[in-house]
């Protein structure tokens, strides 16, 4: 395939805010970025950053990886959009990074919700992958994602805000 790893660390939020992570960027062989993946080990970022190449090699871009190959902050939206088979640039995914880049991080308490988020998304949706309704439950979160997506398109950011932060304290009850 002709590309190459780098690997680095770097801390989850500005100013050494939070935990630090792993981070592999895959680049091609003119030295542009192909691919990116995260995770809390260095074998968790490889897998994220080898599911977020693209078909053909080759990305002007690239995501950044949670479990399944989505944003830390979009960890649970990736992974449910994998579930239901939908795309990973769908109006959900838009609306949680929003949600997160002009909202969430933008508060001191915001910030340490995303923290925490940070620790406990990959538990959360390893939990709900193990179970045989998985498939149910992603489909509900779906649902509540999609009411999400019109609160926050809707302007609504502190509403769309903690009906999220509700969604994934549910899931993580």
């Amino acid at each position: 395939m002709g590309n190459k790893e780098i690997h680095s660390t770097e801390t989850g939020l500005p100013l050494g805010i939070g935990s630090t992570y792993k981070v592999t960027t895959i680049v091609g062989p003119n030295g542009e970025k192909i691919a990116e993946g995260r995770g809390n080990t260095r074998a968790e970022a490889n897998k994220n950053a080898q599911n977020n190449v693209p078909s053909g090699g080759s990305s002007n871009g690239g995501g950044s990886g949670g479990s399944s190959g989505g944003d830390s902050c979009c960890y649970v939206t990736t992974a449910c959009l994998d579930a239901m088979g939908l795309p990973r640039d769908s109006l959900e995914m838009k609306a949680m990074k929003i949600l997160t880049k002009e909202h969430i991080l933008k508060s001191f308490q915001g910030k340490r919700d995303y923290i925490l988020y940070g620790r406990k998304a990959p538990r959360i949706v390893s939990e709900i992958e193990s179970r045989s309704d998985s498939k149910e439950i992603w489909g509900r979160v779906y649902e509540k994602l999609k009411d999400i997506t019109r609160t926050v398109f809707g302007g609504e950011l502190e509403r769309g805000y903690q009906s999220y932060k509700s969604l994934v304290n549910e899931l993580d009850s």
